[in-house]
């Protein structure tokens, strides 16, 4: 089992992009996204996302960022192998403004995202994510493959499952009720990477398991997704978030 020691706590946070490294480098600040230091488009708090007239189809449901989109593409017409950038996100940004973000990437060819995050204890570190392919994502479900684990990050908690089997409170198979509740507005965190570690003595067709497929409700706080992230990647160390790239 994993003890509360042994689960990293990230505190993100973001007022200014950091100078430009390696990795095309995306900073969703307070009231701005910026690529490297160039602003690119105004950030709108809540659960809705970017503005509709900033996104393709000039609606609230398309996830396509436009002025993004169009900054993106002379970074792939100069480097048409790079598939990974560095994400710098304020931990208030909603689940649904960064999800915009990596749906548009994913578009333009990046597929990996480099999770900028900061621990008190170790300092600035990483949370490596990705956006499958469909290939990836269909070969992952076909049958006698190793199944991925999903966790649903609600306002009240993680909802994990396994191969659409529900893991209930206490990570029993098949309980009622939500797998790890939030403790005053807080993922738990050591129960969370404790359900992740255990996971795999459940069932034997489990025991190989190392995909964790993260969604979340719109309005969540990126603080408690890269939270969750930071707590099962010991175990489950391929994190792939909620989108399909082409």
């Amino acid at each position: 089992m994993v003890t509360a020691q042994h689960v990293i706590t990230v505190r993100t946070s973001s007022v200014t992009p950091r100078p430009a490294d390696t990795l095309p480098l995306v900073t969703i600040a307070k009231g701005e996204l910026f690529l490297g230091t160039q602003p690119i488009a105004p950030v709108s708090p809540g659960p809705l996302g970017f503005d509709e007239t900033l996104k393709r189809a000039g609606a609230r449901a398309a996830l396509q960022l436009l002025p993004l989109d169009a900054a993106l593409r002379p970074l792939r017409e100069a480097a048409p192998t790079q598939s990974t950038m560095r994400i710098l996100v304020d931990g208030t940004t909603s689940y649904r403004t960064t999800l915009e973000v990596l749906f548009t990437a994913s578009q333009r060819g990046f597929s990996t995202f480099d999770f900028v995050v900061y621990n008190p204890a170790v300092g600035e570190r990483s949370l490596v994510a990705s956006t499958p392919t469909r290939a990836e994502r269909d070969a992952s479900h076909a049958a006698g493959a190793v199944p991925p684990v999903s966790f649903l990050l609600r306002t009240d908690g993680v909802v994990v499952s396994v191969a659409g089997e529900k893991i209930g409170p206490l990570c029993v198979r098949g309980a009622a009720g939500t797998t790890v509740p939030l403790r005053d507005g807080k993922a738990d965190l050591a129960s969370l990477a404790a359900c992740a570690s255990h996971l795999k003595a459940l069932s034997p067709a489990w025991a190989g398991v190392s995909v964790a497929e993260i969604t979340a409700v719109p309005g969540l706080d990126m603080q408690v997704v890269l939270s969750a992230v930071a707590a099962i990647v010991h175990d489950l160390p391929v994190i792939h978030f909620g989108l399909l790239s082409s």
